[in-house]
């Protein structure tokens, strides 16, 4: 790593800790923003092109380069990606439990389930600029991935549905509201009634608002014990949100615990 590049990330992590990053996604009830003190510093990370560097963040290798946003950048290094969501699935899955995340990203949710379970994951992952990425993240902390590249889309079990791709890749959904668009494109649907069939005990979802319909659309089966859903509050609002919560009650679920938007049941 260049002095400059590693002088970047060193501020990174000061101003993260000055900020209280990793607080502002855990307690703020929006997607919070980069501040005036950030944004000069993602400015300069804007500026830096062509690098490429490993770093661990939330206790996972992932790599970083000039084509991931610098606010996903800034959060990386400061440990404030996800973080929340790590600490449910550290706290509530087990040693041997068969997982699946809906929505891929990255990687770092995946990672963290393979680290606690000691088994491989299945990954939903609907971009297509992040397959690989996954599949490095992956390589990385030496954990294995099923990839299965689609989008599940509620009532639909199989064709090909509109994507919209964002600037910042995890924002990318089946929505028409997408905030900041760049691109749509057609992508797969996979059947997630008929993969859930598959002996899971764990399921992550966060699926970018199309948890307002998933499960109207399919009954979770009954060796699912544990799942974590991210409820997009933001962008679905209060009502739908309140309106998920009882259909996971519904189906036998008992929230757990919670931190920013994800919220862990278990049954």
């Amino acid at each position: 790593m260049d002095l400059r590049l590693g002088s970047l990330f060193e501020q990174c992590l000061i101003l993260g800790q000055q900020q209280q990053i990793r607080m502002r996604w855990s307690l703020m009830l929006d997607y919070p923003s980069p501040n005036k003190i950030e944004m000069s510093l993602l400015e300069c990370i804007e500026k830096c092109e062509g690098y490429s560097e490993v770093i661990q963040s939330s206790d996972v290798l992932v790599n970083i380069d000039s084509d991931i946003p610098p606010w996903i950048v800034y959060l990386l290094i400061c440990n404030a990606y996800e973080h929340g969501d790590v600490r449910l699935v550290r706290e509530y899955v087990e040693f041997g439990q068969k997982s699946i995340v809906i929505g891929g990203g990255i990687g770092i949710i995946a990672t963290t389930l393979a680290q606690v379970s000691r088994r491989d994951v299945t990954v939903i992952e609907a971009n297509p600029f992040l397959l690989n990425r996954l599949s490095q993240t992956a390589r990385l902390n030496d954990v294995n991935f099923q990839i299965i590249y689609g989008a599940v889309k509620a009532g639909v079990k199989q064709g090909v549905t509109k994507f919209h791709i964002s600037k910042e890749f995890w924002a990318s959904s089946l929505r028409k509201d997408t905030w900041q668009s760049t691109s749509v494109i057609d992508v797969p649907v996979v059947d997630l009634g008929a993969l859930l069939l598959d002996d899971y005990d764990v399921a992550f979802f966060d699926i970018e608002g199309e948890e307002e319909k998933i499960f109207d659309a399919i009954a979770l089966p009954q060796r699912l014990s544990t799942i974590f859903v991210e409820i997009h509050k933001p962008t679905i609002g209060e009502k739908v949100g309140a309106k998920i919560m009882n259909k996971l009650w519904e189906q036998g679920y008992r929230l757990v615990d919670s931190e920013a938007l994800t919220f862990c049941w278990k049954r």
